[in-house]
């Protein structure tokens, strides 16, 4: 298991925001993931073979284009409470203005 925050200064909406974490997520360079997340949305958008037409149609491009990459890739929605860590260390990372890995 892998949880990491970057502090991004032009990040527009949190749906913006989730998706460019789940874009850096496939970045990692393994063969199988499973990508778990909280937006419904943006776990759908990831999903889909359609095109993008939002504000973030770039991101979820990146990612409908790189998960092509992995053996077995896998998106999952989960519940806010289910990704509490996630959230923790969103926080802590805006509190301290640093990324955390």
């Amino acid at each position: 298991m892998t949880s990491m925050t970057i502090c991004h200064k032009v990040i527009y909406s949190l749906p913006a925001a989730e998706a460019q974490a789940l874009w850096l997520g496939l970045q990692l360079g393994l063969q199988c993931v499973t990508i778990e997340g909280d937006s419904l949305t943006i776990i759908k958008k990831a999903k889909s073979i359609s095109k993008e037409k939002s504000k973030i149609e770039a991101i979820v491009t990146n990612i409908q284009q790189y998960k092509e990459r992995f053996q077995h890739i896998n998106f999952r929605h989960i519940s806010r409470l289910g990704n509490s860590l996630a959230h923790h260390l969103a926080k802590a990372s805006l509190e301290k203005g640093e990324d955390i890995y």
